[in-house]
């Protein structure tokens, strides 16, 4: 689809979910609630969201998506390596701690350090499937097992 302002205003949003139209290597997404969002395909899959149409117009979104995928090409911006899960972890516990009840924090170190111990993973390899897999071991435990969910 060949992305013009006329096109993207005429853009209907969908009944549910969301949509991308794509004329690569932007691409704008419109969410059921109408709001169109220009994205930008980085490779392998990554997207970059660019910002609001028509906070944002189609030529500033295109510069930028063609700014950041030469930056990637030419290795200029690499992403920041992602935290460890106990870094992670830790960061999550301390908000907890100062806008939950202590009980509920000491439930969510126990259900944590218990069912979900990644260790120094980086949180970007722990996929759902594995978070998936370690809820599925507590079936015979229904309130543990939705509690950890």
């Amino acid at each position: 689809m060949k992305l013009t302002d006329i096109a993207i205003r005429a853009m209907k949003a969908p009944v549910k979910g969301q949509i991308t139209h794509w004329e690569r290597p932007l691409g704008v997404r419109v969410s059921q609630g109408g709001s169109k969002t220009f994205i930008a395909l980085l490779g392998s899959g990554k997207r970059h969201t660019i910002g609001r149409f028509p906070d944002i117009s189609l030529s500033e979104a295109r510069a930028e998506a063609k700014r950041l995928r030469a930056e990637r090409t030419l290795g200029i911006s690499k992403p920041e390596p992602a935290p460890a899960f106990d870094e992670a972890k830790t960061l999550f516990l301390s908000v907890c701690e100062q806008k939950n009840k202590p009980y509920t924090v000491y439930e969510y170190k126990r259900l944590l350090n218990r069912h979900f111990n990644f260790g120094m993973l980086p949180i970007n390899e722990i996929t759902s499937q594995e978070i998936n897999r370690r809820i599925d071991k507590l079936q015979k435990t229904v309130s543990e097992q939705n509690h950890a969910l």
